[in-house]
């Protein structure tokens, strides 16, 4: 099924906006916000680039969608080319962001995870209001997860707590907090 959505209808959109953009000497960027936008045609002026930024981010989405459909293949050399092609286009997008950190993880390319988890946390500010608690926790949890792998459990505790502090109904991030104190407890912490 992953395999059938890569190959037909992410293929024919991905196709439709490389051939739109083959050409095109500005920097190319899709926003979900007009906030994002701003950012963005702000970035491509201070490096001295004329930009146009897409008001839909439908290219970089079709990007994403492929990344997570190899993903969830275990392919994760081709999820990570996706996921930063998607992120070319929407560099602030925190819910692309997210998904290139649990790329890292599978990996258990702790460092680059906790970086894009982190940078996924910074820009959720950009996403649309009704996104930026899910997305913020998403990326709180995450780098939650990896600082349970590199065994630095307070700071794990923090980010679950942290989420807890903006969502406080999260289960994902209570039952991890539970976790983290499992491990503290037998630590002797």
């Amino acid at each position: 099924m992953n395999a059938d959505a890569i190959n037909g209808p992410l293929a024919q959109v991905i196709h439709a906006y490389e051939t739109a953009y083959a050409h095109s000497k500005e920097q190319v960027y899709c926003a979900e916000t007009l906030t994002e936008a701003f950012l963005y045609s702000g970035i491509a002026s201070s490096n001295h680039k004329n930009s146009v930024v897409l008001s839909k981010p439908n290219w970089a989405m079709a990007y994403y969608l492929r990344g997570y459909a190899y993903g969830s293949m275990d392919d994760l050399v081709h999820a990570e080319a996706s996921l930063k092609q998607a992120l070319a286009l929407s560099p602030f997008n925190s819910q692309f962001l997210s998904e290139l950190g649990n790329v890292y993880e599978n990996e258990k390319n702790w460092s680059s995870a906790l970086d894009t988890f982190q940078s996924a946390d910074g820009a959720a500010e950009f996403a649309p209001p009704e996104q930026k608690i899910t997305l913020r926790c998403h990326a709180l949890r995450g780098q939650g997860y990896v600082l349970v792998e590199l065994h630095k459990l307070d700071e794990a505790a923090q980010k679950y707590n942290a989420c807890l502090s903006i969502s406080p109904g999260d289960q994902r991030s209570i039952d991890e907090l539970g976790y983290v104190r499992e491990l503290q407890a037998k630590a002797g912490k």
